[in-house]
């Protein structure tokens, strides 16, 4: 798993801005929005969802977009979504939900 130096090195190596915000762990957009205060630029979500047949997906949103499950799973062609469970996530991501990092 690349750690947060390796990636930083990685971005600044292709000439890419980046800045870090550490915070404790969020479990809402509400929450995110608290800790973050100004901070520009676009904020997501994401979504940890699952199937009836236990197909996984990692959806990732801008924060304020409202995500019909029904028509996601439509369109997707998977049926019905539902969440997946804290222990699920843990077992398939056992890192942060933010992309790339931990």
């Amino acid at each position: 798993m690349l750690s947060p130096q390796h990636l930083f090195a990685r971005l600044d190596a292709l000439g890419l801005a980046h800045r870090t915000v550490e915070h404790a762990p969020v479990f809402t957009v509400e929450q995110a929005k608290q800790h973050r205060g100004e901070l520009p630029g676009h904020h997501i979500k994401n979504l940890f969802l699952r199937n009836k047949k236990e197909a996984m997906w990692l959806v990732v949103a801008l924060e304020d977009r409202e995500i019909d499950l029904k028509r996601l799973g439509e369109a997707l062609g998977a049926g019905r979504l539902s969440f997946g469970s804290p222990e699920r996530l843990r077992r398939r991501l056992p890192y942060s939900t933010t992309p790339a990092i931990r």
